[in-house]
C-alpha cells in the first residue's frame, strides 16, 4: 500500500484523530443527516464517488439517536424510507453498521469531544459517526493457525484448540 499502515484493532480511529486530523470533525448539537453528510464529504474526492464500497460506522447511542432523524422515518412515512423494521440500513445510498467496539463500552460508545475515551467518563458524551471503505483494508497474519488435540478421560471427549496471531 501507499498509505500509513495500522493495527487492525486501533488504525481506524488513529488515522482521522491522530494522523490526519483534516479527516475527522466534531459538531455540537442535534444529530442530523447533515452529519452524515458532513462525513462523507471529509473523504478524498476519488473515495467519495462509490457509495457501494462505503460504510457507515456508528456507535450505539449514535445509531440510536439516528433512529430518530425525521429524515430517516419508515416506509409508512416516506417512501424512499432509510429505516426497516426499526433498523437503520442506509444513509444516502451507503450501508450503516453498528458496533458495540468502536468506543467507551459502559457509555454505549461515547467518547470526549476530540474523539478519544476518556478515564473521566463525564466527559464521555459525544457519539462517533465512522465512514470506512473496507476493500482497503488488509489483515496480515503473524502465525498460522495450529491446532492441537487432547483426550479428556475424566470427561470422556477430546478437546480440540485451534490459535492463531493477527498481525
Amino acid at each position: 500500500g501507499r498509505g500509513p499502515d495500522y493495527l487492525a484493532t486501533n488504525g481506524i480511529f488513529k488515522l482521522p484523530i491522530i494522523t490526519t486530523t483534516t479527516l475527522s470533525r466534531s459538531a455540537a448539537g442535534t444529530l442530523s443527516e447533515d452529519d452524515f453528510a458532513a462525513t462523507h464529504e471529509l473523504l478524498p474526492a476519488a473515495q467519495q464517488v462509490d457509495f457501494a464500497r462505503l460504510m457507515f460506522v456508528l456507535d450505539p447511542a449514535t445509531a440510536n439517536a439516528s433512529r430518530k432523524i425525521p429524515a430517516f422515518k419508515s416506509r409508512d412515512v416516506y417512501t424512499n424510507a432509510t429505516i426497516e423494521n426499526g433498523v437503520l440500513q442506509q444513509v444516502y445510498g451507503i450501508d450503516v453498521f453498528r458496533s458495540g467496539f468502536i468506543g467507551n463500552q459502559s457509555a454505549m460508545g461515547k467518547t470526549n469531544a476530540a474523539g478519544k475515551i476518556d478515564s473521566s467518563a463525564g466527559n464521555n458524551t459525544w457519539g462517533r459517526i465512522l465512514i470506512v471503505r473496507p476493500d482497503r483494508w488488509i489483515i496480515g497474519m503473524k502465525r498460522q493457525m495450529t491446532t492441537e488435540s487432547q483426550r479428556d478421560i475424566d470427561a470422556q471427549a477430546t478437546v480440540v484448540v485451534s490459535t492463531t496471531r493477527f498481525g
